[in-house]
């Protein structure tokens, strides 16, 4: 992803820590994932990256900030995991994003009343609805 006045967004490197995990079929685990969720960033040594808030792939991360603001929403079907991303040209780490598995998937015809949701027609699809008046 190119955002023209900033740069590229930095990629994550995710190490699975189980082969079966998805964070992408809506099901909440049966073992969370052990904390903190070690993720390398990938692309920071060039002039231009900056970090997003929020990924996709391959895992769902975003910000605090982000989270945050989905809360505020009353976005309540996300389990969150701390994260600490690595660094590998600075040796920095940044806390500052969370993973989240969003639980819960509903057909495109059933969204009347939830927030955020993955569409079980296609789980990879997010869908955030705004009820504001």
């Amino acid at each position: 992803m190119e955002d023209p006045d900033v740069g590229q967004r930095a990629r994550l490197v995710y190490t699975r820590d189980h082969p079966l995990r998805s964070w992408m079929t809506g099901s909440r685990f049966d073992r969370p994932p052990p904390e903190p969720i070690l993720l390398k960033l990938r692309g920071t040594d060039e002039e231009g990256w900056v970090l997003g808030d929020l990924w996709l792939t391959p895992i769902t991360v975003m910000s605090k900030r982000l989270h945050e603001a989905l809360l505020q929403a009353s976005v309540d079907n996300l389990d969150t995991y701390a994260v600490e991303l690595h660094d590998p040209v600075s040796g920095t780490v940044c806390n500052d994003f969370v993973a989240f598995n969003l639980v819960g998937k509903r057909a495109a015809a059933d969204a009347s009343k939830t927030q955020m949701f993955r569409l079980a027609e296609a789980v990879n699809v997010i869908v955030v609805r705004d009820f504001s008046p």
